[in-house]
């Protein structure tokens, strides 16, 4: 709390004092001058933290009977629970975003009168050193007074310096506001009641002399046997040597200490001993009040760990604002309080140059700058987020294309801050555009096709198709996704004429298997035209690591004029094997072999029609395919190989030919059909030898 202003608590709740605790001769690092801020800029809120508690944190603070306020120094107030509410007469937005507390309204000292001259939370900041169950009192709005214990723990920032507090509240009011008188009255009647703690009565050598029914159930006995024991009885055996020293300072000055206890059943467990001597009827006896620590300390424990979560959530946050992919920056009126690290990535500026500078250096030019500025605050004093692409510019001069947004917490705040981001876009852009191009490069390129394409989705529904596949088809794209009608005769074949159902189809087979299908023939008949002959591929589409398609994409090629020119070629081979195989004089097919320099070497065999055949004997099967010499001799064939060369030069030379072989003579002419081919004709079949 401000000293000067106790009844007024610093802005983010009854956290941490504000800018205006600062001493007059230091100004705070996140003011601007007003000479610096450009008249047209509406001032923004401030950005102000969230719940740095995880949900297992906030639940645990929330179920609290404690009070429990946490602030930081960067962020003021950031946690507080219904305890703290209730015991500090505040709402939650007055603790936690700083609005005017109720007049009157005050922190008072341990007299519950005097305003305090230091808030604990200073005090704490200032030295490090932790604040426990300091005394005081809050005057609320309508005059009551709560009378509260309040304890104050620093939290370390990475140098070991305080970065915030967590602070807790116990309200203690029924306690303190009894008179002496009541409060030994309540204590003989049920101690209980009032203090929820155990109260032993011992004599300086030890022997207990009274309990009250805490100390009974807590320890698990009856009154007559607890007021038989000596206080020896309840310390753990390894406490016993320090039991006479403690006894001792309890009798002369008062002590408070923590030891081990134990019960009738063996349990042991921690407790804290506050005890004090006084006299009756000139007889000194200790009274003591034992507080089980079991419950305290588990929730010490929880606190910690909440301060854990707390650091690492801090932690966490610098880690993955330092080191975001993107610039992340904070800006008041226009001034740059704070950048990460990949801002000077980004502008070639370090973090140095940048703090504190106009965010002006980074733009274009001043104009450039101050038409940027009319467009994105306006809209976030509204409220808005703001979001566009701009050129921005860096330390050498140079410029690229950033991806820049932008959000307020408190628009009506005159502070005028806001959090950007900016992202490098420029090859984003490029590459999108080049992606642009391409893909319209490829829809030019697949209407252009005369193959057809179709694309299906992963339900075998029709998406879209190409003109080629419109035509080979023989229907519109209207028909193939369904919105038009098609001629019922219209319908897809197997090669053998069977008709084809529609769950056969390559792309659907695709589908189910996500297996891709090659050259599948298929016909479609068109009501009025003859059949159409295709051959249908398909090809799954599939995500990145998913087995499943998402999609197939068919393509058809028309084969009708081949596989007619296929049949006339096949009824052409029919009647040339039919001529060949029925002629009655011998004919021999070879094909010539040449050696590099392209002279005629041999002749390999390729056919021969039956008249001819007996001239290899029974072995004419593996006789095709092999070379002449190895057949009839070098002595034979030389002379029809030399024939042969003058033939393919179109040079004059004899035109005769003889061959003998398993008793067989074959006598006729040479004709070439081609570079490759030699033919040997003769007017009758083979005959024997003479």
């Amino acid at each position: 709390m401000n000293a000067s202003q106790p009844t007024q608590p610093p802005p983010g709740g009854i956290g941490l004092p504000d800018a205006s605790e600062t001493p007059a001769s230091e100004t705070p690092a996140s003011e601007t001058p007003a000479s610096e801020t450009p008249a047209s800029e509406t001032p923004l809120a401030p950005l102000r933290a969230g719940d740095a508690a995880d949900p297992l944190g906030r639940a645990v603070i929330a179920a609290m009977s404690e009070g429990v306020v946490v602030s930081l120094r960067a962020s003021g107030t950031v946690i507080t629970n219904a305890a703290a509410e209730r015991i500090l007469g505040l709402s939650g937005s007055q603790l936690r975003f700083g609005e005017s507390p109720p007049p009157g309204w005050a922190l008072l000292d341990g007299d519950g009168i005097t305003p305090l001259t230091e808030h604990p939370a200073t005090q704490v900041m200032r030295t490090g050193v932790p604040v426990k169950d300091r005394l005081g009192a809050v005057r609320r709005g309508d005059g009551s007074l709560v009378w509260t214990t309040m304890s104050v723990q620093p939290l370390p920032a990475a140098d070991g310096s305080p970065d915030g507090v967590v602070m807790t509240f116990t309200d203690v009011t029924e306690r303190l506001e009894l008179t002496r008188h009541q409060m030994d009255d309540a204590r003989l009647r049920s101690l209980d009641e009032r203090l929820n703690e155990i109260e032993i009565i011992v004599t300086t050598d030890g022997a207990i002399v009274h309990g009250n029914d805490r100390a009974l159930s807590e320890y698990g006995y009856t009154r007559t046997a607890f007021e038989g024991l000596t206080i020896r009885d309840l310390r753990d055996p390894s406490t016993m040597t320090a039991v006479a020293p403690q006894m001792a300072q309890a009798d002369k000055t008062g002590t408070r200490f923590e030891t081990i206890h134990r019960r009738r059943d063996g349990s042991a467990f921690p407790v804290e001993v506050s005890s004090r001597g006084f006299t009756v009827n000139g007889q000194r006896y200790l009274h003591s009040l034992v507080r089980n620590l079991t419950e305290s300390r588990r929730a010490e424990a929880e606190r910690l760990d909440l301060v854990g979560q707390v650091e690492a959530a801090l932690r966490d946050r610098d880690l993955i604002l330092a080191g975001s992919p993107v610039g992340i920056i904070k800006v008041r009126n226009r001034r740059l309080l704070w950048v990460n690290r990949r801002m000077e990535e980004l502008f070639g500026y370090t973090t140095d140059e940048m703090i504190d500078t106009s965010t002006l250096r980074l733009y274009a030019d001043e104009a450039d700058w101050a038409r940027f500025g009319a467009e994105a605050y306006p809209v976030l004093a509204a409220g808005g987020s703001f979001a566009t692409d701009h050129w921005l510019r860096r330390k050498d001069g140079t410029s690229f294309l950033a991806r820049m947004s932008a959000r307020v917490s408190e628009p009506a705040d005159a502070a005028g801050e806001s959090i950007w981001t900016i992202e490098d876009v420029t090859q984003t852009r490029e590459a999108e555009a080049r992606l642009a191009e391409s893909e319209e490069r490829l829809r030019s390129i697949i209407a252009a096709m005369a193959e057809g394409v179709i694309l299906i989705d992963a339900l075998g529904a029709f998406i879209t198709c190409n003109g080629a596949a419109e035509r080979i088809l023989g229907l519109s794209r209207q028909q193939l996704d369904g919105s038009a009608p098609f001629d019922p005769a219209w319908r897809t074949i197997h090669e053998d004429g069977r008709s084809l159902p529609r769950d056969q189809r390559p792309a659907l087979e695709t589908l189910r298997t996500g297996v891709g299908q090659r050259g599948v023939v298929l016909g479609i008949r068109v009501p009025g035209d003859a059949v159409r002959w295709v051959t249908v591929s398909s090809e799954p589409i599939r995500r990145a690591g998913e087995p499943q398609p998402v999609a197939v994409v068919e393509t058809l090629t028309d084969i009708t004029d081949l596989r007619h020119g296929q049949q006339a070629l096949e009824a052409s081979e029919r009647r040339y094997r039919k001529l060949f195989d029925g002629l009655p004089g011998a004919i021999v097919v070879a094909e010539v072999m040449r050696d590099p320099d392209g002279t005629v070497i041999d002749w390999r065999l390729r056919e021969a029609n039956p008249a001819a055949r007996p001239l290899f004997g029974a072995g004419y099967p593996f006789a095709v395919g092999r070379p002449m010499i190895e057949l009839f001799g070098e002595a034979a064939m030389q002379p029809l190989l030399a024939r042969t060369q003058a033939i393919l030069e179109n040079t004059p030379c004899p035109r005769s030919v003889s061959l003998t072989a398993s008793g067989m003579t074959f006598t006729g002419n040479l004709v070439a059909i081609d570079e490759r081919t030699i033919v040997a004709v003769a007017d009758n079949e083979v005959r024997p030898c003479s």
